[in-house]
């Protein structure tokens, strides 16, 4: 690959790491250095056509964040009518499924949360990412938009203790499902708890920068287990 096509591939990377890791107003900041990459002439189509469209995603994803469900949703029928022959490099379309999950979850629309309990893209369909980190995340997500309090605490519950298979996000994935039971048991008044799972995570996040929003989320809750003791 070109030097131009790397440069692209960082970008990205980047601006995934800025998604999970940076409040939404700050992501056009990494948006802005994909696009930028993009426009380079030498980029390989298929390596335009694939991180286009991620960038698509994620400006739908700050919509749907910002309760712009109109933008979000023109983008998202954008992607969701790619070709498999004009992104061949995803030709399952899997960030139209990323953005169908997300519009589902703004919406809180039952109906279609339904379609992605325990699997990316439908009941009847078993991913292979269904084991990872972040899949537990996202289903973890999907049963507290169904209000489904007691399931997305039991499949929280069964990745930490068993372990989720590994994924580019996993230390992500893994603090936010900690923090998320933290949060439940500090509800219910189970302070020791609360307190096992905050200590896990800070060693976990010990180097962490500390103006990330997770870390800074992470010593609120911090504050709020001791205040509980």
């Amino acid at each position: 690959s070109s030097v131009y096509d790397q440069a692209t591939v960082c970008a990205a990377a980047a601006l995934d790491n800025a998604v999970w890791l940076h409040p939404v107003d700050q992501w056009p900041v990494w948006q802005g250095q994909l696009r930028e990459a993009l426009s380079h002439p030498a980029v390989h189509p298929d390596i335009r056509q694939l991180y286009a469209t991620y960038l698509m995603a994620t400006e739908a994803l700050a919509a749907f964040r910002a309760s712009d469900l109109e933008t979000g949703r023109t983008l998202f029928r954008q992607v969701e009518d790619l070709l498999p022959s004009q992104n061949p490099l995803d030709p399952e379309n899997s960030y139209s499924t990323d953005i169908r999950r997300e519009l589902a979850i703004a919406q809180r629309d039952d109906t279609e949360l339904r379609t992605f309990v325990d699997s990316r893209s439908g009941p009847s369909v078993q991913s292979p990412h269904s084991g990872t980190c972040t899949n537990q995340l996202n289903q973890v997500r999907v049963h507290l938009a169904l209000d489904d309090r007691n399931r997305a605490h039991e499949i929280a519950d069964h990745a930490l203790r068993e372990g989720c298979r590994w994924d580019p996000h996993q230390a992500q994935a893994t603090l936010f499902l900690r923090m998320n039971r933290a949060t439940a048991h500090l509800e219910r008044g189970n302070t020791p708890e609360a307190s096992l799972l905050i200590e896990s995570a800070r060693a976990q996040w010990a180097a962490a920068d500390e103006s990330l929003l997770s870390t800074q989320q992470l010593m609120q809750l911090a504050l709020e287990v001791e205040d509980s003791r």
